[in-house]
């Protein structure tokens, strides 16, 4: 017998998902947000809204039956519908972290991290809620030639399938984010709520994305960049910032070293402002 050395190229893929912090969401922000309608459950489905599959179980009609999921899967798969009424969010990651006139370039890793880690965040909370998540970015995903879109969706697996765009989203935008919500505009359910998470916020986004949303869809944005100015009123700090005392429950927190601020388009006026924790009321 004899010993033999050899060296055998084998590579393997790590891939590594975007951190996801704790969301504490109160009744208050979920109808403000998400609508007062997310319910896990419905007497009714819409058939026209396609939530995902499941496994055939005996009972189960036969006009139900997904046939190229079947195929697929080598099992009998069923149709899940979205429920009557049931809501959707959007979630829109901003990958620009240069002005528009260098939209292209790649620049603060930190800054699109807490972007992703927010983004990554909101949708968590969101389909732990029953809530059908859509994401999509101005970047495209390693291995892609596209840029990322998923499609709404509650499925159990749906969850991991945006933590892993999220984690595969390259550094550097593939196209202006004006451009981008244009172009995913049409995939934004109707009614639904899109929120954009960007850490380069401007007017012009928040023009484009308030003409994007025409077809009854509510948007907020929410921004991730560092040094976000303070309050510059005296009702805004009220606002953002309330006097010592009994402490409640915030409408929705994220355990983060960035400051975050959010502003619903159709009430421009009103912001939220932490130090040590992002936060949404």
């Amino acid at each position: 017998m004899s010993a033999r050395d050899a060296d055998l190229d084998v590579r393997d893929d790590l891939v590594v998902y975007p951190r996801v912090v704790p969301v504490i969401a109160a009744a208050p922000l979920t109808r403000q947000v998400l609508g007062d309608r997310v319910r896990r459950q419905s007497l009714f489905a819409d058939p026209s809204r396609l939530a995902g599959v499941r496994e055939y179980i005996p009972g189960d009609s036969l006009r139900r039956v997904h046939w190229g999921a079947s195929a697929r899967s080598g099992t009998l798969q069923v149709r899940r519908d979205e429920p009557t009424g049931g809501r959707r969010l959007w979630v829109i990651v901003d990958v620009e972290t240069a002005p528009e006139d260098r939209w292209w370039a790649a620049g603060d890793t930190d800054a699109q991290e807490t972007v992703v880690m927010v983004a990554a965040s909101l949708a968590t909370w969101a389909m732990n809620a029953g809530v059908a998540v859509g994401i999509s970015a101005n970047g495209r995903s390693a291995g892609s030639s596209g840029d990322m879109s998923i499609p709404c969706g509650t499925h159990p697996r749906h969850q991991t399938r945006i933590l892993d765009g999220l984690a595969r989203l390259r550094p550097w935008p593939s196209r202006l984010l004006r451009e981008a919500m244009v172009l995913a505009s049409p995939l934004w359910p109707t009614d639904a709520t899109v929120i954009l998470v960007t850490c380069m916020p401007s007017e012009a986004k928040r023009e484009a994305l308030a003409r994007a949303c025409c077809r009854g869809q509510s948007a907020f944005i929410v921004n991730c960049a560092v040094g976000v100015p303070k309050p510059n009123s005296r009702r805004e700090m009220l606002e953002t910032e309330p006097e010592p005392g009994p402490i409640t429950p915030p409408a929705a927190q994220f355990s983060s070293i960035r400051s975050v601020r959010a502003w619903n388009l159709d009430q421009p006026e009103v912001s939220w402002d932490v130090r040590d924790c992002v936060r949404i009321d």
